[in-house]
C-alpha cells in the first residue's frame, strides 16, 4: 500500500487527532445524505485485547508476554497484509453496498485501539475520509456491538423498528449485494432471528494477489452472520439473540440459512489468527480439507459479486 509523506502541521491543515474527530462524528447516514442507518456491520481492525480467550492470539496459548503480543498485533507485516486486505478489496465494496442501499441505511463501524501505532492510525482515519460509510470506534475495553447500535439509534433519533447488525473479520469480504439482501429480512416477522447467508468462495491470498478461488456452502459462517432486533421508542432492543460462538447460535435462537447466491468471500493467507500456531499435521488438514472444496471454474462469477477482486485475481 502507497504511503502518504507527512508533512508539519501548519494553520488550515488537519492534525492526526483532528482526522480522528472527524471520521467517529462523521455525518449520520451511509452514503446517502440524511438517511439513518438500520443495519450496522462490524469489523474488529485489530483491537487491543489481553486475555480474551476467543482467539489464538489472546489467550496465552502462542505468546508468553503481553509485550510479545502487541509486538506480533501490531506488527507491520501483519498490519500491511491487513491494510491491503481492508483498504483495498473490502472497504469500496462498503462503500458501493452503502450508496445501493435500500432507504434502511446502512454504516460499517471499524473498532480500532489507541494502542495502535501512530502510522496506521492515519492510514485508517484517512481510509473513513475517503468511504464515509466507515465509522471508527476507538475503544479500550470490552466490545459491545448491541450496545454501541443501541446508542446509535438512539443518537440519530431513529424511529421504532427491525433493525440488524453483522460482523465480518478485516481479512474476509462480503459480496456487493449483501446489504440490500439482508435488508429483505428486516421486518417484524424476523425478530430475534439469526440470519446467515452460507453461500460463499474462499481464495488463497499472497503479496497483494487472489488465486484458486473455490466455492464453500458453511451455514453460520462467521463472516455476515446477522442479528435481527426491533428498537422501541424508549430506546430499547428487543428479540437480540444472545452472544455465543457463530456456529452455536441456532442453539440460542432460530436461524435462517439462505444459500441462494454468493455472499462472502474468506481469505486464505499465512499471517491469519487462525492459522497461528498451528503444527505441521494441522496445516496439512487445512491443505486437504480446502483442497475438497469445489474450484469455482468461471472466476468472473465471483468477481462480479466482488468487484474489487477484479485487479486482484492472479
Amino acid at each position: 500500500m502507497s504511503r502518504r509523506r507527512r508533512k508539519p502541521a501548519r494553520p488550515g491543515v488537519a492534525k492526526i487527532s483532528d482526522l480522528a474527530a472527524r471520521a467517529r462524528v462523521a455525518a449520520p447516514g451511509s452514503g446517502r445524505r440524511g438517511v439513518r442507518p438500520r443495519i450496522f456491520g462490524f469489523t474488529r481492525f485489530s483491537v487491543y485485547m489481553p486475555g480474551s480467550g476467543a482467539w489464538r492470539v489472546t489467550n496465552g496459548s502462542l505468546f508468553s508476554s503481553e509485550a510479545e503480543y502487541v509486538e506480533h498485533l501490531y506488527s507491520d507485516e501483519r498490519l500491511s497484509v491487513r491494510f491491503d486486505i481492508f483498504a483495498r478489496l473490502a472497504a469500496p465494496i462498503y462503500q458501493d453496498m452503502a450508496e445501493a442501499a435500500p432507504p434502511v441505511g446502512y454504516r460499517h463501524v471499524v473498532h480500532h485501539s489507541p494502542q495502535m501505532p501512530e502510522k496506521w492510525r492515519e492510514e485508517l482515519f484517512t481510509l473513513a475520509e475517503r468511504y464515509p460509510v466507515l465509522l471508527l470506534n476507538e475503544t479500550s475495553g470490552q466490545i459491545d456491538d448491541q450496545g454501541f447500535v443501541r446508542e446509535r439509534l438512539c443518537a440519530d433519533g431513529a424511529p421504532p423498528g427491525p433493525v440488524a447488525w453483522f460482523r465480518v473479520d478485516d481479512d474476509d469480504l462480503l459480496s456487493v449485494d449483501y446489504v440490500a439482501d439482508l435488508a429483505g429480512y428486516l421486518n417484524e416477522g424476523d425478530v430475534g432471528r439469526a440470519v446467515s447467508f452460507a453461500s460463499g468462495a474462499t481464495a488463497v491470498y499472497a503479496a497483494g494477489r487472489v488465486s484458486d478461488l473455490r466455492l464453500q456452502h458453511y451455514p453460520m459462517v462467521s463472516c455476515g452472520l446477522a442479528s435481527i432486533a426491533r428498537f422501541d421508542h424508549l430506546g430499547r432492543l428487543w428479540g437480540r439473540p444472545q452472544n455465543v460462538a457463530h456456529n452455536k447460535t441456532d442453539t440460542v435462537c432460530p436461524v435462517v440459512v439462505d444459500s441462494r447466491k454468493l455472499s462472502f468471500l474468506r481469505l486464505v493467507h499465512d499471517l491469519q489468527d487462525t492459522r497461528l500456531g498451528r503444527n505441521d499435521k494441522e496445516k496439512q488438514r487445512a491443505v486437504a480439507r480446502r483442497a475438497k472444496q469445489p474450484a469455482a471454474g468461471d472466476p468472473h462469477s465471483v468477481i462480479a459479486k466482488f468487484p474489487t477482486l477484479r485487479e486482484a485475481v492472479a
